[in-house]
C-alpha cells in the first residue's frame, strides 16, 4: 500500500512538473481613431501620464523650446523617467502590410512634467484585412 501510494504520488509530481505554466502579460490599450497606443503593464506612468502621453503620441509629437522649466530643473537638469511605448496605426497603405507601428521611447521629467518621445524603429506589419 505504501510503496502504490509513493508511486502515485511520484507520478503525480513529475507530471505537475512538466506542466507549462504561463505568466499573462496584460498592457494598457488605448484606442484613439484609427491609432492603438499600448503601454507594458510594468509601466511606471500613472494613469494622468498615461492620457497626456497618449494625447501627444496621438496628435503628434510636437516640441516647445520655450517652455518654463521648475527651479530644480533649472539648476540640476531634468529628471526623466524613460519607457518604451508602441504604436500601431490602421489602415495606412492600400496594399498588405496595411498597419503601421511604431516603437517610441517616452520620457517624462519627474520634477516639472515635461515630456518628449523619440521615435526608435517603425515597420509595416500584417493586421487588419
Amino acid at each position: 500500500m505504501k510503496k502504490l501510494l509513493s508511486l502515485i504520488l511520484a507520478i503525480s509530481l513529475a507530471l505537475a512538473a512538466c506542466l507549462p505554466i504561463y505568466a499573462q502579460d496584460s498592457t494598457y490599450v488605448y484606442e484613439i481613431g484609427n491609432k492603438t497606443i499600448i503601454f507594458d503593464e510594468t509601466t511606471q506612468f500613472s494613469a494622468e501620464q498615461r492620457e497626456n502621453i497618449v494625447n501627444l503620441l496621438a496628435n503628434g509629437a510636437e516640441t516647445d523650446d520655450a517652455e518654463t522649466y521648475g527651479l530644480m530643473c533649472t539648476l540640476f537638469g531634468h529628471k526623466y523617467v524613460e519607457e518604451s511605448v508602441k504604436t500601431i496605426t490602421h489602415c495606412v497603405s492600400d496594399t498588405q502590410p496595411r498597419c503601421f507601428e511604431e516603437d517610441f521611447e517616452i520620457g517624462e521629467c519627474s520634477r516639472c512634467g515635461k515630456t518628449y518621445a523619440n521615435r526608435i524603429s517603425y515597420q509595416y506589419i500584417y493586421c487588419c484585412e
